[in-house]
């Protein structure tokens, strides 16, 4: 198996969250390991994975944050300076990616990084934020001086409840595209495969080979391109999405789609 089917397979055995989960936080690790090193070429554009997911579920019952939990720890076992804060203020955390221009950032809650984002201190950052996904250069002047983000390839796993995703938007959040560059993941109580009061110890020799096999993306560069059956999902999505005909709010949210 691959990385991402014995990360799922770990995961599964240590928490019983809905799988669903796993395979997008593994993929999420994937892509912050990659950095800005690997892309393909899209149009005039060089694509990177770089991936803003949200798992979304009730409290408690679905365990999205030992969820993500999980993909934190094997992250900072791999490589701890692709560990980004999730507490900060724009300047500081322009600063720390200027140092290390890609990584990911751990969200225990979604609404509460907006509500960050919407304090006096950091007006402006969310419109920043955005377009640091666009993974161009970024350049900026703090304090006197410039700050220049060659490549930002930033990755970000939060978490929260339909409650607080819906209850905490705004209009201009969908409008405005800071929440159609986030991808939500849906973890249903029935989609569960088992319940597991009390999970049994992890096994440390499948979590030194994840660890082990994650640090081998770090190495990898250069270009790289859709599979034949890569391509014929990618075809029939687009043929779909497109048959949909939406337009205004409703394209913009469901363009990560």
């Amino acid at each position: 198996m691959g990385f991402i089917e014995d990360y799922i397979e770990f995961a599964e055995e240590v928490t019983d969250a809905p799988p669903i989960y796993h395979r997008f936080v593994a993929m999420t690790l994937i892509g912050a390991m990659l950095g800005n090193r690997v892309s393909f070429t899209f149009g005039y554009d060089e694509l990177t994975p770089t991936v803003w997911l949200v798992l979304v579920g009730e409290s408690t019952s679905t365990h999205k944050s030992a969820s993500m939990k999980i993909g934190s720890k094997i992250l900072k076992r791999a490589g701890k300076h692709l560990i980004y804060p999730a507490n900060f203020s724009a300047d500081g955390f322009y600063r720390v990616i200027q140092q290390q221009p890609y990584g990911c950032m751990f969200v225990d809650e979604f609404g509460s990084l907006l509500a960050r984002f919407n304090r006096k201190y950091m007006q402006g950052a969310k419109e920043e934020f955005t377009e640091l996904f666009d993974c161009y250069d970024f350049n900026r002047t703090l304090s006197g001086s410039e700050i220049v983000i060659h490549q930002p390839r930033i990755n970000v796993i939060a978490c929260t409840t339909p409650e607080w995703f819906v209850g905490t938007l705004k209009h201009e959040d969908v409008s405005a595209g800071f929440l159609p560059r986030w991808l939500p993941v849906i973890g249903k109580i029935e989609d569960k495969t088992r319940h597991n009061s009390m999970p049994p110890a992890y096994d440390r020799q499948k979590e030194n080979n994840l660890i082990s096999d994650l640090r081998k993306f770090e190495s990898l560069s250069g270009p790289c391109s859709f599979s034949a059956m890569a391509r014929a999902v990618y075809d029939g999505w687009y043929e779909s999405f497109t048959n949909l005909n939406l337009a205004g709010l409703e394209a913009n949210l469901c363009r990560r789609y």
